[in-house]
């Protein structure tokens, strides 16, 4: 038994949210929204009713995020979480069924690792300002990670940033971000299991996926960036898109790196007109 299968978190320890199609898509589609790192299924909040009209849609805290488990015995890594996404996605699909995972920064490289492991292929992948060319972190931090400080250590580094003054950085138009906004990003912070997930995630987390990775994933791939980026800047999509086989790049001025929340209008367009291409 390797690793990567070794502690799976069970879909019903996990905050799954299912939201049936208010359309009449023909044939039956499956959106699979992936958030990003420190984030949660409330990124897509705004993007789910728009994307509801043309597909059936699932998205769900991934373990150590948001309102999932938080077990120590998992294996917090990209193949890991690829996953444990599959195993949601079983839940929803039948033989019909067209799945079109859509992943936001972090998530856009749990996307592009389902390809390899489920049954069948994805009809097309989106990526959000997907993350791209991270390594792995270097080894002296990974060993830290077992001290028995280091949860408590990373906490305190964490909670040392305003939420708000985060996200008033991510995006663009800084007239979007509420107080129920920002209590949405800040609640799961206040959860001491969360570092200790954290703590894992930073020792098991993989280097995101090679050229020559990339180069395998024979799956169309649309790219969604905002020119505005300041976590994931544009140069990360243009190389991304260089390395897919079957991938194009729409981008967007004055949009900063929350697209599902700066923009869920365009974005459900954006993904409807390449869904049904």
């Amino acid at each position: 038994m390797n690793y990567v299968d070794r502690y799976p978190v069970r879909p019903e320890d996990m905050n799954v949210q299912h939201y049936p199609e208010a359309g009449n898509a023909s044939p039956p589609r499956l959106f699979v929204l992936i958030h990003g790192f420190m984030s949660s299924a409330y990124s897509y909040q705004a993007l789910i009713p728009e994307l509801r009209l043309y597909g059936e849609v699932v998205t769900f805290d991934l373990p150590g995020f948001g309102k999932s488990k938080k077990t120590l015995r998992y294996r917090y890594s990209y193949a890991q979480y690829a996953l444990t996404v599959n195993a949601i996605i079983k839940l929803y699909v039948t033989e019909q069924t067209e799945v079109i995972p859509v992943g936001h920064s972090m998530g856009g490289q749990i996307a592009l690792r389902l390809p390899k492991i489920m049954p069948r292929l994805p009809k097309k992948i989106v990526l959000l300002a997907s993350s791209g060319g991270i390594a792995r972190l270097p080894f002296w931090l990974r060993a830290a990670t077992y001290l028995p400080f280091f949860s408590t250590w990373l906490r305190r580094y964490i909670r040392k940033h305003d939420v708000s003054n985060i996200l008033h950085e991510v995006i663009f138009d800084s007239s979007i971000v509420t107080d129920k906004h920002v209590s949405a990003y800040e609640e799961p912070l206040r959860e001491k299991a969360m570092y200790q997930a954290l703590t894992k995630f930073i020792r098991h987390r993989e280097g995101d996926l090679t050229k020559t990775e990339l180069a395998e994933i024979h799956v169309p791939v649309l790219l969604l960036w905002g020119e505005a980026d300041s976590i994931v800047p544009l140069k990360v999509g243009e190389k991304l898109v260089g390395a897919l086989p079957c991938a194009t790049l729409s981008t967007y001025p004055e949009i900063g790196h929350l697209l599902p929340e700066e923009m869920p209008k365009e974005t459900a367009k954006a993904i409807r007109s390449f869904a049904e291409s």
